[in-house]
């Protein structure tokens, strides 16, 4: 089988929408379709969009028992009652927590908080932690980014005397706690607007109606800017109200005067700069997080509360000491989790990466999960042991829902919860191994293996004339850029490669100088630097690129930042042995001059290259039970370049493989068929895609395919690309000598070659270039001479000399070296018999 590596698909748009919005909205086409592949496909909408204000944020009362929740906190500020703010531990938590304390102590002096250790407590409201809040003089508990699966906690407060409102924003069942208020715009009988809000936008949500109902004003220079910091960190939708919060929150972070935001800012060096939802998602965020991880995330409450500056700087510069502890730790276990996949799993067969360890600190197994997700792209589960329970958490692709799964081996958990591309879980010890075994069952049934190959979809191709500052800036305007709205990307195709090198510390990052229609392009790829030895300079390449702006000593430039590059099949499949291995018995059949050469004209397409993939693409789109005849793997690597840039639902219905069918899929594409051994019945529609290489062949195909419609596409190319490659893989007698005494040179009786490092050497002794294809040539002639045998086994050939003959060997006389020194005037031959049907 040949497999896609990486997958690229273009998102398809409405032309007649792309030019409304461009012609009204006064920005280019490209702008355009980037906003309608966000679903913005209305003039209003797309004015809104680009122009988020805060006197658009919706009525905070609309949410249900909001307004019983502001009542309750009213009457509790009124009679100086103990108001307590219960938080979660991660980013969303603590600002959620932070921009009520930092509303409610201008109202009052009595205002706490309580965030649980994430380490002892876990997740969500616990009995112990109401109990010690109700110790201290509580009277009103208010959570948020937490509670609304916290039935047994919410009885418990009943009991003890402790009224309890809870704000969420996570999946709600149908039975709610049983608290004065629950507020979350995900319950099922809610009528809210916006459902996407993060903990912390329904905690502003409720600071709104509190502001509403109490007439005071609002700071939002100092407390939006925390909501965005959390709304970003918490990886929700950035459209809706949580566009207007991010976009404005980030404009205001400039003026803000909250301590805590100036002091995280002057730590990470973000103080005076544009700070973007970038800047918050991978070093702000991760922060205040890493607190929460190691159960300090109390510090980041008094981080945003902080009175002095010197208190703030000191807390942030905590912060970013745990930060650094944090990723230590990280990258060890990644490191080991590493290990553990190269020792215990098999990845042909382990579909779910499943790893335990009792090294492993659970609060930081889900940063290590989602790298493992994303370097292998499938699911990952990293379990913390401990006694004898692990504590777990998964990372999933997007064709894999976790929660729903994992629901299929609860009976196997202490406990479980989460979405579908996240969750966490506990579970015994003594039912991993059979929840490993489970899981990849499941996965077994439920994926198939192109689901394992990362597709990346792009908002349009790009030609050279939309690479321009004007357009980096006009695509600016969409910012901030998250999730709903992820930043723009492109498939910038057939850029020819002037200049590569390996740049930055280590050299770890790419730099390139494309070319395309005579423009030259400045490329930079972070993490690429890899690149600099597989890029060649005159190679065509695509790339997936965002479009940028260089500003360099106040010298502004365009330039385009790799997100993926995408090689040509071209290189990858000039090594294939498998393609040898069918296309040889094809060289060396006998061809009959006398065979009558009767084919209808009408089954004869003359095509040009482009059309031709074009033709076969669409054919493959709208039809099943369709055979695509590949002869030359020249033109197969062609086609699977368009081809990968089709999107995963398009190759998921399509095997491709040499010689026979591999699968039970609608389509084939085989590269010559072995045509005794195919169900020809399974057919309806043959396209032989491109010329074969001698004429019985041809006319065994039709033949073999006469209840079938047959179409043959001509391409006049294909005559030269045939004898080109015939005169590729033949030898001259001088090479098959050579390499035959290279390895008599070598003593041993068995010789282990690599075949890369072989022919490079061949190359730097004898200043000799003999191509794979044409050494795997010889290897078959002078095995067929009775002079070597071989095998290939775990990418080493294997080569075994046989006893010298006693007589010289004429090579010329091997039959599979005649049939190749044939092969060319066939190829000749077959072309007059087209021809002569034109």
């Amino acid at each position: 089988m040949i497999k896609f590596e990486s997958l690229v698909k273009i998102a398809e748009k409405d032309n007649i929408i792309i030019d409304e919005l461009s012609k009204k909205l006064n920005i280019t086409r490209l702008t355009s379709k980037v906003m309608i592949n966000r679903g913005i496909t209305s003039i209003d909408y797309a004015q809104a969009f680009l122009n988020p204000d805060i006197k658009d944020l919706l009525d905070p009362f609309l949410l249900s028992d909001m307004n019983v929740a502001v009542k309750r906190i009213v009457e509790a500020i009124h009679n100086n009652e103990n108001i307590w703010i219960y938080g979660d531990y991660d980013v969303d938590g603590v600002t959620s927590t932070s921009i009520l304390i930092i509303y409610l102590k201008a109202l009052t002096k009595n205002i706490y908080f309580y965030i649980p250790d994430r380490m002892t407590e876990g997740y969500g409201l616990n009995i112990e932690a109401m109990d010690y809040i109700k110790s201290k003089g509580g009277q009103l508990v208010i959570t948020v980014d937490c509670g609304i699966k916290s039935f047994d906690v919410a009885e418990h407060c009943k009991g003890i005397g402790l009224d309890l409102i809870i704000t969420d924003h996570h999946t709600c069942e149908s039975i709610l706690p049983d608290a004065i208020a629950v507020v979350n715009p995900n319950r099922l009988d809610s009528q809210y607007p916006f459902n996407k809000l993060a903990g912390v936008g329904v905690a502003f949500k409720l600071v709104q109606a509190l502001a509403s109902e109490l007439n005071t004003g609002i700071d939002y220079v100092n407390i939006v800017p925390i909501v965005a910091i959390g709304t970003i960190a918490d990886v929700v939708s950035l459209t809706g109200e949580n566009r207007i919060i991010v976009k404005n929150g980030l404009s205001m972070i400039k003026q803000t005067q909250n301590l805590g935001i100036k002091a995280l800012l002057e730590v990470t060096d973000l103080l005076n700069k544009e700070v973007t939802s970038g800047h918050i998602g991978f070093i702000i965020g991760p922060r205040i997080n890493a607190a929460g991880r190691i159960g300090m995330a109390r510090y980041g409450v008094e981080l945003f509360t902080s009175n002095t500056y010197e208190e703030a700087l000191d807390l942030a510069k905590i912060l970013d000491k745990e930060n650094v502890k944090r990723q230590e730790i990280e990258a060890k276990i990644l490191e080991e989790a590493e290990k553990l996949i190269y020792e215990e799993l098999d990845l042909e067969k382990d579909k779910i990466l499943v790893l335990a360890s009792e090294n492993w600190h659970s609060g930081v197994i889900g940063i290590v999960s989602s790298r493992l997700t994303e370097k292998y792209h499938r699911p990952s589960i990293l379990l913390s042991l401990e006694d004898d329970e692990g504590r777990g958490s998964a990372r999933s692709i997007s064709n894999f829902d976790l929660y729903e799964n994992l629901s299929k081996c609860k009976e196997l958990f202490v406990g479980f919860g989460g979405h579908k591309q996240a969750a966490g879980l506990t579970i015994k010890k003594q039912n991993i191994q059979e929840f490993r075994k489970r899981i990849n069952e499941i996965a077994e049934e439920e994926l198939e293996e192109v689901d394992f190959i990362p597709e990346t979809v792009v908002d349009s191709l790009i030609d050279i004339e939309d690479i321009s500052i004007d357009t980096a800036n006009e695509l600016k305007s969409l910012e901030p850029f998250g999730i709903d709205n992820p930043s723009p990307i492109f498939l910038f195709n057939s850029a020819t490669v002037k200049s590569v090198r390996s740049i930055g510390k280590d050299e770890r990052h790419l730099k390139l100088i494309i070319e395309k229609e005579g423009y030259s392009v400045d490329c930079v790829g972070f993490n690429y630097g890899s690149y600099a030895n597989i890029i060649k300079i005159g190679q065509q390449i695509d790339l997936v690129v965002t479009i940028s702006i260089n500003d360099y000593l106040g010298q502004k430039s365009v330039q385009l930042l790799i997100k993926d590059i995408v090689t040509s099949y071209e290189e990858k499949l000039t090594s294939s042995i498998n393609y040898l291995d069918s296309i040889l018995p094809i060289i060396r059949q006998s061809c009959n001059e006398s065979t009558d050469f009767n084919i209808s004209n009408d089954m004869l397409h003359y095509i040009n290259e482009e059309d031709r993939k074009k033709y076969v693409i669409e054919a493959l789109n709208k039809e099943n039970n369709i055979l695509v005849i590949i002869n030359n793997i020249f033109n197969l690597a062609g086609l699977l370049n368009i081809m990968q840039h089709q999107g995963r639902d398009f190759v998921r219905n399509i095997n491709i493989s040499y010689n026979l069918s591999r699968g039970y899929k609608p389509c084939d594409i085989i590269v010559v068929p072995a045509l005794s051994q195919i169900d020809k019945e399974k057919y309806k529609n043959v396209i032989i895609y491109d010329l074969c290489f001698n004429r019985d062949y041809f006319i065994n195909i039709t033949k073999t395919f006469k209840q079938a419609k047959l179409q043959a596409l001509i391409v006049e190319e294909d005559f030269n690309k045939n004898k080109s490659f015939i005169k590729d893989i033949t030898p001259e007698i001088n090479e098959i000598r050579l390499v035959y005494k290279s390895f008599i040179s070598r003593k041993e009786k068995v010789l282990r070659i690599k075949e890369d490092s072989y022919l490079f050497s061949l190359r730097s002794r004898a200043n000799i270039h003999i191509s794979s294809f044409r050494f795997n040539a010889i290897l078959r002639i002078l095995k067929e001479a009775k002079l070597v045998d071989y095998i290939i086994k775990d990418s080493y050939i294997f080569v075994k000399m046989l006893n010298s003959p006693n007589e010289k060997i004429n090579i010329t006389s091997v039959p599979i070296y005649d049939a190749l020194y044939r092969a060319a005037n066939e190829v000749i031959s077959f072309q007059k018999n087209i021809k002569s049907l034109n």
